[in-house]
């Protein structure tokens, strides 16, 4: 099976989200979309440019991998930090109680 990120189908998906999505899905900040992928200057990937994220990897569920529903946007660094993981989920913020009795 040839890898459907390199078809004409994801780069007509990855345009749709990019125009719909401007929110980082992992970090929840605004994504600047007008950076380039690649720094012009030094040839390095942007860290903080948009990349197009799989809620399930293509990896574990291929079949996914031009479903709408199915992709965010990311920056290039939170995508490329989670990998394969599922994401994070904002742990709510508790108050611990401590005691000196040892």
């Amino acid at each position: 099976m040839t890898d459907p990120r390199h078809t004409s189908p994801y780069r007509v998906l990855a345009r749709q989200v990019r125009r719909e999505d401007g929110v980082c899905w992992l970090c929840g900040k605004d994504i600047d979309r007008t950076l380039p992928y690649r720094d012009p200057a030094t040839g390095r990937v942007n860290q903080w440019s948009w990349t197009l994220d799989h809620v399930i990897p293509i990896d574990v569920a291929p079949q996914l991998a031009l479903v709408r529903s199915n992709c965010r946007a990311a920056h290039h660094r939170c995508n490329s930090a989670r990998g394969k993981r599922p994401p994070r989920m904002i742990q709510p913020i508790t108050t611990l109680i401590t005691s000196r009795r040892w």
